[in-house]
């Protein structure tokens, strides 16, 4: 009895801190594999620039304009950037973002059922080293972006500044994760109890004759 006993212990514990995790980490990277790869949407992203800068030449090579007229040409097609071509490249950016979130959430609530992956899961997100924080990053990127498209288009087409005085300041440029604490985690917690106390039945129903025996 003990020996069997033993070996489905033994067993349990080889499924549940290597398979169980293995086979996890596999379906989420052939799930990601479906994902379009960064590559992909810079290489659309720059398409669209190309294709607007086409334009713009277009344009320029109409007629003959004075630098006074280029520089309000400059002024107009930045803004029609801003508002079309930059809005579109911003919008694929999102919805890969989105695609990413809706893969994490599933992998998160997949891993509830094994406290082992929960685990590993949790204390990433915890440390600020996980999967939210990488989103957080990518929102990073884009504000940043976002921000300094708008400051470029203030300084030099509406303000024309003379003065050149860098973008980002001190740590500006440093991104420090958070840490996140999961939305699941109490569920997490309950999941692992509730296993505790059907690990004590079962031992109690199989063990009681010996507990009780005078």
């Amino acid at each position: 009895f003990r020996m069997v006993t033993y070996l489905w212990v033994f067993l349990f514990w080889v499924v549940s801190i290597f398979l169980i995790p293995e086979i996890n980490r596999v379906y989420l990277f052939n799930e990601s594999q479906k994902l379009p790869t960064n590559e992909k949407i810079n290489m659309k992203k720059l398409k669209t620039l190309m294709d607007f800068e086409k334009k713009v030449v277009e344009v320029l090579l109409k007629k003959q304009y004075s630098s006074t007229e280029i520089q309000s040409i400059y002024a107009k097609v930045a803004k029609e950037y801003r508002k079309n071509e930059f809005m579109l490249n911003v919008s694929r950016e999102l919805m890969l973002k989105k695609r990413l979130r809706n893969l994490i959430t599933y992998y998160e609530k997949r891993s509830l059922l094994f406290p082992s992956l929960y685990y590993s899961f949790a204390s990433h997100e915890i440390s600020g080293q996980g999967f939210y924080g990488y989103l957080d990053f990518y929102d990073y990127v884009i504000n940043l972006r976002r921000a300094f498209l708008e400051y470029y288009i203030q300084n030099v087409y509406v303000k024309r500044s003379k003065k050149i005085e860098s973008f980002v300041k001190n740590n500006e440029n440093i991104f420090k994760a958070k840490n996140h604490l999961p939305e699941t985690y109490m569920y997490g917690i309950l999941i692992i109890v509730g296993y505790c106390i059907i690990l004590i039945g079962i031992a109690y129903f199989r063990l009681k004759n010996l507990i009780y025996e005078k």
